[in-house]
């Protein structure tokens, strides 16, 4: 789900310094409008990474693929290109991971998602430090591992017991609906590059009218 960020050229209105320094070449206007906004885009995906997608969570590791441990903020990343109007690029956040939709939206506040059968999360002890599922334990293959077993008998059944030896540990919840909290402030980023990339455009030119694109979902 990319965030577009655009950069229009509107009304030439320049100041004599622009006007000497850059011709008049729009395509030159087009590579610095680009290189600016480049730099604001790299250091807003390092901070959406580093702020809102790192770190030990409950649901990280439901957000892997399939047998996989890529995650959103692996599949997090910027592009920028020149248009036939200015520049544009995006943020797009967790591409092909399954649970996207459900940590990264447009909207501020909860989710709560059904399943049919039930989500299987793993308790802390059966998570590494970045949330992903300790071995030998992976999506989709717990029927593999020896000695786990749904309760019942005096168990709780909404849980995965593994039996280790004469001791038996709780592994793994199962819930039929689980509430996700929205995983990035969309509008905070969207406010923030707006104004850095302001910033960004009135340092390198002066006098020049410029039309800023709102952000907007593609």
């Amino acid at each position: 789900m990319p965030e577009i960020i655009g950069i229009a050229v509107l009304k030439k209105t320049y100041t004599d310094s622009v006007n000497r320094l850059f011709s008049n070449e729009i395509s030159e206007r087009k590579a610095i409008m680009k290189e600016a906004l480049d730099s604001v885009l790299k250091a807003q995906t390092a901070k959406i990474k580093k702020l809102y997608l790192s770190g030990p969570t409950s649901d990280q590791s439901i957000t892997q693929r399939r047998f996989r441990s890529t995650t959103i903020k692996g599949e997090t990343r910027w592009y920028s290109q020149e248009t036939s109007r200015g520049v544009e690029g995006s943020i797009s956040f967790g591409e092909g991971i399954d649970y996207t939709s459900m940590h990264i939206r447009p909207d501020a506040g909860n989710i709560t998602v059904t399943t049919g059968g039930r989500f299987t999360i793993p308790l802390p002890h059966v998570r590494n430090a970045d949330g992903s599922w300790k071995a030998p334990y992976k999506p989709g293959n717990l029927r593999y591992v020896p000695g786990l077993f749904r309760g019942g008998k005096g168990l709780n059944k909404d849980i995965l017991w593994q039996r280790r030896g004469k001791t038996v540990i709780p592994m793994f919840v199962l819930k039929k609906q689980v509430t996700f909290p929205s995983r990035v402030p969309m509008e905070d980023i969207r406010i923030d590059v707006r104004e850095d990339l302001k910033a960004a455009m009135d340092k390198v030119f002066t006098g020049f009218d410029f039309g800023y694109v709102r952000s907007q979902k593609q």
